[in-house]
């Protein structure tokens, strides 16, 4: 088994079948990172954050979601103020880490966890929480819930459900895949092996030196004019150049098949393929793309969880806001206001916190 399958054989913790990094397959067809055969792979949370496509679109999903406010809404009317489950759910910590950490849980297994630590005293509802991993939450047959092997009542854990399997298992081959290529890669880096052989054929053997000299020598000449004439010297050209290996080439289709995965516009990992006509006309464009598309199974798993009556009252319901994410740029919100202003759909200040504006003073002085 070749280093590098060897390697991805620790990490994932599963058997890989043998294999010796080439095929007899061009080239061009990618043929030294084929898997002779399936093989089921487990591909754990601290291997998938070494391969950096998995990384930034992970990155991308959790930090853009735990950055939108949190809204409470009754009969359509916006409560203020919101609630401390909204504004700081762990009072050790932040409410984007911890918003962050818990999309990181949905995207890597599917499903993440709340501890309640605390409870509003006249409406029983969760006022703070703490995150808790996956790995240690245990639900044993008799039903019994454990956290660090500790029991807990059930009650007390909120459970966010987005997907029945997360992307480590679901893409377990394409992210070992990815882990063998940047091994490959580093491995060539290391220790690129050489190309060319200058075998001797006649009857004079060159001590260490002289080979040292001549291999100089070879070098010197093809670098000056491309090509070299070297006496009673076979030329041989053995394996294959980064370049035949492909590895740029795979490494950018492996961020694809990851991009898919994670259900992102390859666009955004930078593995966009060459000749693509998918187009956008403006940053809102391709924002409104990544809300619909990518973030908005994320978005509605987390409001209708937290908007359970088990979590918020009865009537109430919780909602992410958007409007400063989707809302564009400066002359795009100009045109807007200009537009609904002489319609009375928007009052002044309204208006004026639209643009950025400061309220006007009269307003400030009432």
């Amino acid at each position: 088994m070749s280093d590098g399958w060897a390697a991805l054989a620790s990490i994932t913790r599963q058997p890989v079948p043998y294999h010796d990094g080439y095929a007899p397959n061009p080239p061009a067809q990618l043929a030294p990172f084929v898997v002779d055969g399936p093989a089921p792979m487990v591909v754990d949370r601290a291997a998938a954050l070494t391969v950096p496509a998995y990384v930034r679109g992970r990155s991308l999903i959790a930090a853009t979601v735990a950055s939108f406010p949190l809204d409470e809404y009754r009969d359509g009317a916006r409560l203020l103020p919101p609630r401390q489950l909204l504004t700081q759910p762990d009072p050790a910590t932040t409410r984007g880490h911890t918003l962050r950490c818990t999309v990181e849980d949905l995207v890597d297994y599917g499903r993440a966890w709340w501890l309640v630590v605390d409870r509003d005293a006249d409406t029983g509802k969760p006022r703070h929480v703490q995150h808790v991993e996956p790995g240690r939450v245990r639900i044993d047959r008799d039903g019994t819930v454990l956290v660090d092997n500790g029991p807990v009542r059930a009650r007390d854990l909120i459970r966010f459900d987005h997907d029945r399997v997360g992307a480590l298992d679901k893409g377990a081959r394409i992210l070992a895949t990815a882990l063998a290529l940047e091994s490959a890669s580093a491995r060539y880096a290391r220790s690129p092996a050489p190309r060319t052989i200058l075998r001797g054929t006649g009857p004079v053997h060159l001590n260490t030196e002289q080979a040292r000299e001549l291999l100089d020598e070879y070098e010197r000449t093809v670098s000056a004019r491309g090509a070299a004439y070297v006496d009673a010297v076979e030329l041989d050209q053995v394996g294959w150049s980064s370049a035949e290996l492909q590895l740029v080439e795979a490494r950018r289709h492996t961020a694809a098949q990851i991009a898919n995965l994670l259900n992102i516009d390859a666009t955004w990992l930078g593995a966009a393929e060459s000749g693509s006509s998918l187009t956008y006309t403006n940053r809102v464009d391709l924002v409104r793309s990544l809300v619909d598309l990518t973030l908005r199974g994320y978005l509605d798993t987390i409001e209708q969880r937290l908007s359970l009556d088990d979590v918020t009252e009865r009537g109430r319901v919780i909602r992410w806001n958007l409007d400063g994410f989707l809302r564009g740029n400066a002359a795009e919100r100009a045109a807007l206001v200009a537009q609904l202003l002489p319609l009375d759909v928007m009052d002044r200040a309204e208006a004026r916190q639209l643009v950025d504006l400061q309220p006007d003073p009269e307003v400030v002085e009432r």
